[in-house]
């Protein structure tokens, strides 16, 4: 099996994240809210490959706080009964587009 990137129908408001994140080759998204009932936006995703997900990590939290007062949140999970971590971004819903700026801006 080869992973392909496909188009889906997301939330309006975290649609610009999505979209930024899906330029980065390794990055596959998941899932996304444009806010949950904690009031937050995010998006869930993974790595094409596992051996990559804490570089990958590492690298997208040091591009997130370069933004100034960034309320942004770079979790890794690993969920009972998954064989794969997930990573899930998530952020107050008036930061998405700043955040997928920075994002966008930094993608290869």
């Amino acid at each position: 099996m080869t992973p392909v990137k496909v188009t889906a129908w997301v939330d309006q408001g975290i649609a610009p994240l999505v979209e930024a994140l899906n330029r980065y080759p390794n990055l596959v998204t998941c899932e996304s809210c444009q806010q949950d009932s904690d009031g937050n936006a995010y998006v869930l995703f993974t790595v094409f490959s596992e051996a990559e997900l804490f570089t990958e990590a590492s690298k997208l939290a040091g591009i997130v706080s370069e933004i100034p007062e960034s309320r942004a949140v770079l979790a890794v999970e690993w969920w009972y009964g998954s064989d794969t971590p997930l990573i899930r971004l998530r952020c107050p819903p008036a930061d998405v587009q700043p955040l997928a700026d920075v994002l966008a801006s930094h993608a290869p």
